[in-house]
């Protein structure tokens, strides 16, 4: 996510030539970061969310102010160059009961995945090695992306393009499975090879194709139900495990897809499951 750094750039700049103290300049990096988010992916609520909730670890009303004002005129200004529109298209559906006990079964379960990301990420993060490995190891994997690439064509970039195929009902479960496999070892060669960026989106997309072969069991079970819904609930609690931030997850995923007010429930339930856990496991198994 170069636009959070960038962001935070911008925030700290700022705040040291208006010669403001330590702590001032804290929240303005922090802000700024926010905003950065808020006007890429027009989500100015996350933005402020995330200033408070990932980077600053911590509320008072002074740094709320602070994140809310400047995420929403980052937003804005996006807006007014961009146009008003949202990151994915979503068509939200009625709900049934049984979904709500899916969420809450399926929670734990992304949970226990999400910490697993995090514990291959990290070490792949680890083991960038600057020097003549580095170069090596991109030019190996970007290779492989390449050619991966002419057979699965939604495998560059950042996973948008799979996750709004995911949510938009253009995938059968065996091509989900296989890209969601490819998906991840691509994530993992380009970190090895030294790539700096967020997992985000990455993470947001690994979920909801993980949460799209949960339905296909599921749906043994319960006959019916509605793919995308799976995809959209799992994508958002594997987000809030992976990325440890379960409130801007869910406040990201409602401004990225404009979600119906139904969705909160089972959205709370399975991201309240799925963090948890993943917390759990952080504390019983150090990595």
């Amino acid at each position: 996510m170069p636009h959070v750094p960038v962001g935070a750039l911008a925030g700290g700049t700022i705040a040291r030539r208006l010669g403001l103290n330590e702590g001032e300049v804290r929240i303005l990096i922090a802000c700024g970061a926010g905003a950065g988010l808020a006007a890429v992916y027009n989500v100015p609520l996350a933005g402020a969310l995330f200033s408070l909730e990932v980077l600053l670890i911590a509320f008072s009303w002074e740094k709320a102010f602070a994140a809310v004002v400047t995420s929403a005129l980052a937003a804005w200004s996006a807006i007014l160059g961009l146009g008003n529109e949202s990151q994915y298209h979503f068509l939200s559906v009625a709900l049934t009961h049984t979904f709500i006990l899916w969420a809450c079964l399926a929670g734990p379960l992304l949970g226990l995945a999400a910490w697993g990301f995090r514990i291959i990420t990290g070490k792949s993060r680890a083991g960038v090695k600057s020097n003549w490995q580095m170069p090596v190891i991109c030019l190996i994997a970007f290779t492989v992306l390449a050619v991966l690439s002419l057979y699965y064509p939604q495998l560059p970039g950042n996973g948008k393009g799979p996750m709004q195929m995911a949510i938009s009902d253009e995938f059968d479960y065996r091509h989900a499975a296989v890209l969601l496999g490819l998906k991840i070892l691509v994530i993992l060669a380009v970190l090895r090879g030294g790539t700096e960026g967020g997992l985000l989106t990455p993470a947001f997309t690994v979920g909801g194709l993980l949460s799209l072969l949960l339905c296909a069991g599921w749906q043994l079970i319960f006959l019916g139900g509605n793919a995308p819904s799976f995809a959209l609930v799992g994508g958002a609690a594997f987000l809030a495990a992976s990325m440890q931030m379960p409130l801007t997850a869910v406040v990201l995923v409602m401004e990225f897809t404009q979600m119906e007010h139904s969705y909160f429930v089972p959205v709370l339930l399975c991201t309240a499951g799925s963090y948890l856990t993943c917390r759990i496991l952080d504390g019983k198994y150090q990595y």
